[in-house]
């Protein structure tokens, strides 16, 4: 991983030279050198894992636009691998031994093996899309999609004419989990003082947070359901 940061270094200087004082056409000939020259001695490496198709039109294809984006810009080789289950280990192992200073898993699912696969590769580094699980060489991207799911769920209930709404997600995991709660609270909020139906549980296959039920009239009705659809 040191030899792909090195890579980038006469890039950032480059950089700096630009936000400066007005370089020369020399000194930005002679960066340009320098960033291809690096290159070539050290190239930087870079790995998608992901559970499904990159061409999805949207939880894969998101992650993998992302991973066009550095090759793009850091002029980096990249690759990319559909891996779930116990194939996850298996991929993040043989991009690590190819080289690979870094490589993303796409999902909650790939946190866990990331932890226990980085202990045997300390110059990979693994990050992966929301997860608990951080090490030396390990770390995990957290969405603050709390907020946006708060006013949806305040901007459904304002817009419903019978007083029940819903929320269409994905598997059971704590990143998913956050945002139904937080649905489910914008809802509740934005119709406190109004009359409702009445209210009742969770519906559908979702087993977490099921709505403890109160005496009286409810500000909300409060209804979802949960395919098997990708975050």
């Amino acid at each position: 991983m040191k030899a792909g940061f090195l890579a980038l270094v006469p890039a950032l200087g480059f950089l700096a030279l630009v936000a400066g004082c007005g370089p020369t056409a020399e000194d930005v000939a002679g960066h340009r050198a320098a960033v291809e020259k690096s290159r070539a001695k050290s190239e930087f490496k870079v790995a998608l894992l992901t559970p499904g198709p990159v061409n999805d039109a949207g939880w894969s294809a998101m992650a993998y636009n992302g991973l066009k984006k550095v090759e793009a810009d850091l002029g980096a080789r990249v690759d990319n691998h559909e891996a779930t289950g116990p194939k996850i280990k298996d991929a993040m192992r043989s991009y690590a031994q190819k080289g690979y200073g870094l490589v993303f898993g796409h999902g909650f699912e790939y946190n866990a093996p990331a932890v226990e696969v980085a202990k045997d590769f300390p110059d990979t580094v693994f990050v992966t899309s929301s997860g608990g699980g951080v090490a030396k060489n390990v770390g995990a991207i957290r969405f603050n999609l709390e907020q946006g799911f708060y006013l949806a769920g305040a901007a459904a209930a304002l817009s419903s004419k019978t007083g029940t709404v819903g929320m269409v997600g994905g598997p059971d995991v704590p990143s998913i989990r956050s945002t139904f709660k937080a649905f489910r609270a914008g809802a509740v909020a934005a119709t406190a003082n109004r009359n409702s139906t009445g209210s009742r549980g969770a519906s559908g296959s979702a087993p977490w947070e099921k709505p403890r039920r109160k005496p009286g009239p409810s500000p909300a009705t409060w209804s979802r359901c949960t395919p098997n659809a990708r975050r």
